[in-house]
């Protein structure tokens, strides 16, 4: 084994690590030292922590504490050793111990040491001076082989010869008198002696010796011998210390870059040469500091006084400092660059060293993760956080200029995405955001908050004319029939505008004024253009009540329920109850749902007040069945298409039914057709298992929209509540009653019963009679009830309609 290649090896990682090294191998559980700066070689110790976790995973190198050890592995991967550093070691000279620890790999694995390995033996050729070993006849019982780099003779010539023969007869003396006072006690004991050269020539020799006359494996006095004169040798190896340092530095894939005091480079590797784009070839004395220049963060040149070297040589430290390097072909390269001074054992500077990191594809990695951060995937617009972004740079504008914020929804872009898939619906979208760039200004930003909503900033627009313009142009390109794989798709859109002085932006309260700009122009019937104003911040402001209003009434539980009941024409018999929501004040009046319903809605607090209501009507349905309970009244409870889509909707109504003790056919679940319309696939199947389940499906307000048909053919209802339009109110022309008279035999033959709605007259009555109704509800029956009139109801039935009215709900003061 090279024991001499190894010494050199440990050299270069505490040069490189600034901590004394060992090299190892791992032997059933223990270190056998191979290799030290301390020649305390093939003597057994525990392993390390850092060691011990190398022994339990594939990694490259394990950090513990201060100790930190690089695997020395054979080709199939298998752990024959290990380079440890004693003390804390910079993650810059990582990469560097890596190299070391593989050349240490070819070292060992050329001739492995083995565990039966005569350790006094192999003691002996690891040193790095030439080792004899004299018996108590002084003849040499061993000599190491490179014993003859240093004599000139073989290690054969010199064993079982006299040590005598060799040494310079005015110095036996003293090596008689240095041997005998070494073994008389002396642990270690130096001595300067002549010996005589294979060439004739004597040659002064130090020897060190060291008694182990008593050790049994060696049974006498080991004698190191050093060159008298070290200058030639100490230049040799300092030349190979030199050679071996700059093959590690450049397979380093770290640039690395030292200079001198004056800032001569006097180290530049591979990869530095590569990252200033010197030939490989270049010699290090060619190279100057112009030559390795730098250019800082605002892509200007770093002046020298401003140079990383420069810097270090004033003493300063740097880490993690980013530079760009600059090429004649106009590439560039992004390096992170950290230095320090390098001192001597006295503490005093003699050069400067600088590690380069190449970021330039962390950098490029890094952009285009922004830029996938900022952009819309679908349409490649910018998204929500590059809106934010764009109005608060728009917020620090130094010159004040006008702001607008269009808000675009697109109108029955659902019945697309429903009617001709979403691949369809996608192209569209692709297609608006193409259409609005192509109407707005350099200096605009369009963003894609989502679905089919859409923003345009107008930046710096002379006045409210212009913005209008600007967004007239917007809703028009939207009017434009669509051709997507030869089909032709129509939709509009609505636009919200709202404007502001840079200089009093605020983010936030602008596009809150947009978005009710937008709400406004859908309300006021879709395909138009709204500015905000003080009549929408008004309507706003009165939202907001309406909300706190909804939101206090729920957390003081201050809900209460009405139900109005569902009569049959021919005997008067209640045969249903619908339950409608109203909300104490506390005073002890009651709120009409007109007032609080739209905000619920808006606000998302209809799934909640939902949720309460249903609550409160199984309770209403519990006291039905205790006073009835031969009499099945079931109670019909309103839902919303927010409250149905929840996933666990079906879930959640068998859970409430279980805890009131009530059977499905107590209650019906009544939606509007609009409501149902809405509803996605899965919100469908689950009302299907509520229905096969034994609860009876209601739909409501059946004839207002465009898809009463479809909405029969996809749900299993058990009636249909028809609207006041068709079913009692004045007949416009003879289509009315012929479309009535249609929908009750529609009906009639599906076995659903029909509900003639808004019957308050007895001429509404009759009108509804004729056209086939057998059911009727409406006021000239009865108002919604509370809970104990609608029980005095149920248990004495009125000899005549309609039933003495309850105290009208009124909205708040």
């Amino acid at each position: 084994m090279d024991f001499a290649r190894l010494i050199e090896l440990v050299r270069i990682a505490e040069a490189l690590g600034h901590a004394s090294a060992e090299v190892v191998s791992i032997l059933d559980g223990h270190a056998l030292v191979i290799a030290s700066l301390g020649r305390k070689v093939l003597q057994p110790r525990a392993l390390t922590a850092s060691e011990n976790r190398l022994l339990g995973s594939p990694a490259g190198h394990a950090r513990v504490g201060r100790s930190l050890s690089f695997a020395v592995r054979s080709k199939d991967g298998t752990l024959v050793g290990a380079l440890t550093l004693s003390d804390d070691v910079q993650a810059i000279a990582v990469d560097g111990l890596y190299a070391v620890a593989r050349l240490i790999a070819e070292v060992l694995l050329h001739h492995p040491p083995e565990a039966d390995h005569d350790a006094s033996v192999a003691l002996l050729d690891a040193m790095r001076d030439p080792i004899v070993v004299l018996d108590s006849c002084l003849v040499l019982s061993y000599a190491s082989q490179n014993v003859s780099t240093l004599l000139g003779r073989s290690a054969r010539e010199l064993t079982g010869t006299s040590a005598i023969d060799f040494i310079h007869p005015d110095d036996v003396a003293l090596a008689a008198d240095a041997i005998t006072r070494l073994v008389a006690g002396r642990e270690v004991y130096r001595s300067l002696l002549r010996i005589r050269h294979g060439s004739g020539q004597y040659v002064r020799i130090e020897v060190t010796g060291n008694d182990r006359t008593h050790d049994p494996r060696i049974r006498g006095v080991v004698l190191s011998l050093r060159s008298g004169d070290r200058d030639l040798e100490l230049a040799d190896e300092l030349e190979r210390e030199r050679s071996l340092l700059a093959a590690v530095l450049d397979q380093l894939h770290e640039g690395v870059v030292a200079t001198d005091l004056t800032g001569i480079p006097t180290v530049v590797n591979q990869a530095a040469k590569a990252l200033h784009r010197l030939p490989r070839d270049a010699r290090v004395s060619d190279i100057s500091l112009a030559q390795i220049a730098l250019w800082d963060a605002e892509h200007s040149p770093v002046a020298p006084a401003d140079h990383p070297v420069s810097r270090v040589l004033s003493g300063e430290h740097i880490a993690g400092q980013p530079y760009s390097i600059y090429a004649e072909d106009g590439t560039v390269r992004h390096v992170v660059i950290s230095g320090r001074p390098v001192v001597n054992a006295q503490g005093e500077q003699v050069a400067s060293a600088l590690a380069y990191h190449d970021a330039t594809q962390a950098r490029a990695t890094e952009g285009h993760l922004r830029d996938r951060a900022l952009q819309d995937p679908l349409t490649g617009l910018a998204n929500r956080q590059q809106l934010t972004e764009r109005l608060s740079r728009l917020c620090d504008a130094t010159t004040p200029m006008l702001i607008g914020i269009c808000f675009i929804d697109l109108d029955g872009f659902k019945r697309v995405n429903d009617t001709l898939g979403h691949a369809v619906g996608d192209e569209v979208l692709r297609t608006v955001a193409r259409r609005l760039l192509a109407e707005l200004r350099p200096s605009d930003l369009l963003a894609r908050l989502g679905g089919d909503e859409f923003v345009a900033v107008l930046t710096d627009t002379p006045d409210t004319c212009a913005s209008a313009a600007i967004a007239e142009r917007l809703r028009a390109a939207i009017n434009k029939p669509f051709v997507i794989d030869g089909t032709a798709v129509t939709i509009s859109a609505s636009v919200g505008v709202a404007m502001e002085m840079s200089s009093d932006l605020q983010q936030d309260r602008l596009l809150r004024h947009a978005d009710l700009a937008l709400y406004s122009a859908k309300a006021g019937g879709k395909d138009r253009v709204e500015f905000f104003g003080d009549h929408l911040a008004d309507a706003a402001e009165g939202q907001h009540r309406q909300v706190q209003f909804l939101r206090d009434t729920l957390d003081r539980n201050q809900l209460v329920m009405h139900f109005q009941p569902t009569v049959h024409i021919a005997t008067g018999a209640v045969l249903s109850v619908e339950s409608l929501a109203r909300c104490r004040r506390n005073d002890g009046t009651l709120v009409d749902p007109s007032y609080f319903l739209p905000a619920a809605i808006t606000s998302g607090l209809i799934s909640a007040l939902d949720r309460h209501a249903f609550d409160l009507s199984c309770q209403a349905a519990v006291a039905l069945q205790a006073r009835f309970p031969d009499r099945l009244v079931p109670i019909a409870c309103n839902f919303g298409s927010l409250t149905v889509s929840e996933p666990r909707f079906a879930d959640d109504v068998h859970a409430t039914l279980s805890r009131y003790g009530l059977t499905p056919d107590r209650i019906c679940i009544e939606i509007t057709e609009h409501t149902a319309f809405a509803l996605s696939e899965r919100s469908n199947e689950a009302l299907c298992q509520l229905a096969t389940a034994g609860v009876h499906l209601v739909l409501d307000d059946f004839g207002t929209g465009y898809n009463s048909l479809t909405n029969l053919r996809d749900l299993p209802f058990a009636a249909i509540k028809v609207d006041p339009s068709l079913s009692s109110g004045p007949e416009r022309n003879l289509s009315d009653k012929v479309i009535a008279e249609a929908v009750v035999r529609l009906a009639d033959s599906l076995t659903l019963t029909v509900i003639a709605e808004g019957v308050e007259s007895l001429a509404q009555l009759e009108r509804a009679q004729a056209l086939g109704f057998q059911v009727a509800q409406g006021f000239h029956y009865s108002r919604p009830l509370p809970l104990d009139r609608l029980l005095s109801l149920l248990s004495s039935p009125p000899v005549g309609w309609p039933f003495p009215p309850a105290e009208p709900a009124t909205p708040p003061r």
